[in-house]
């Protein structure tokens, strides 16, 4: 005698039909709001910010006169504006020394934290994490002390030394070098993190296989861990990259540009005209500008950065 009944399995416990019915009604009538919701919020905070700025970019607008069609003018006015490329110039040269420094750390310091105990490591993290969680302004407060002229931390250091130091952040020269030192403090925790979760994911066959053949530390990162990690230095060298041209804070907050324009960097020069000029439309082009080198750029890592090593 045969039976409609399905059988479950031994151990396994019975689910009805109607509890199958149920589970996928609720799936159903769940997935559909959260695309909805999930669409609305890229088209309204994504989508929306950027046709605004392709469209207020061909014009010449404070938001509060009449607007005047300018076509391209704005995008030829960037080619003649010396702040402009002034502004080009900080920003490359800012992520040219800041991005292949700040790499070369976050993955040493996340290589050796991968070889301590697990409470030396946790202690570790939890020090070089503060400052990636700590507002811009906290940072800024902190630095401009150790900077300030006279009765800072580093004139005092250099009083004890018999030298004078003097504020970095005043001089021309010297002044990026300051914002590079202090966004590297900043953030080589993250990058350390990123490197030490994908050095725990490799195989530890394959070091294991590099002890046996007689190989150290050394010999180990250099034929095991930095290949192996290339896709994640490539997404790491992406958002670096990302990041370092768009950083505002230290910029604004310490030098304002200063001094001689040393530091002031394409996204505050956006900001200027923008805030204090009341210039949205050409502010906007250059956001646009920016827009097109970062994904630039950015394609051109991907299609360098490809890697064919697997595990």
């Amino acid at each position: 005698m045969t039976t409609d009944r399905p059988v479950a399995r031994p151990g396994a416990p019975a689910l009805t039909r109607r509890r199958r019915s149920t589970w996928g009604g609720w799936r159903s009538s769940f997935v559909p709001p959260v695309a909805i919701a999930i669409g609305l919020y890229f088209a309204t905070f994504f989508l929306a910010p950027f046709l605004i700025s392709f469209g207020l970019a061909l014009y010449n607008w404070d938001l509060l006169s009449t607007a005047v069609f300018l076509g391209l003018g704005n995008f030829g006015t960037m080619a003649r504006d010396e702040l402009f490329l002034n502004g080009l110039r900080v920003s490359f040269l800012f992520v040219a020394i800041e991005l292949p420094i700040i790499l070369v750390l976050q993955l040493g310091v996340g290589a050796l934290l991968s070889r301590l105990r697990q409470r030396l490591q946790r202690i570790l993290l939890a020090m070089i994490f503060v400052p990636v969680i700590t507002p811009w302004l906290v940072v800024i407060m902190m630095w401009g002390f150790i900077f300030y002229p006279r009765v800072g931390l580093l004139a005092g250091l250099g009083q004890l030394l018999g030298v004078t130091i003097h504020n970095p952040l005043a001089s021309p020269q010297s002044a990026l070098y300051a914002v590079i030192a202090i966004t590297i403090w900043k953030f080589i925790g993250f990058g350390a993190v990123v490197f030490l979760v994908g050095i725990n994911e490799l195989p530890q066959s394959l070091y294991d296989a590099a002890m046996i053949d007689g190989g150290g530390f050394w010999a180990q990162f250099r034929h095991v861990t930095l290949p192996l990690l290339q896709p994640v230095m490539l997404g790491m060298s992406i958002l670096s990259f990302i990041g370092a041209m768009q950083v505002f804070e230290p910029f604004f907050l310490m030098t304002g540009g200063g001094p001689q324009n040393a530091t002031r960097s394409l996204v505050l020069y956006v900001y200027e005209q923008s805030f204090v000029h009341l210039r949205f439309g050409y502010a906007s082009a250059m956001t646009l500008a920016l827009f097109g080198i970062l994904l630039a750029v950015s394609i051109v890592q991907l299609v360098v950065g490809r890697t064919r090593w697997e595990y």
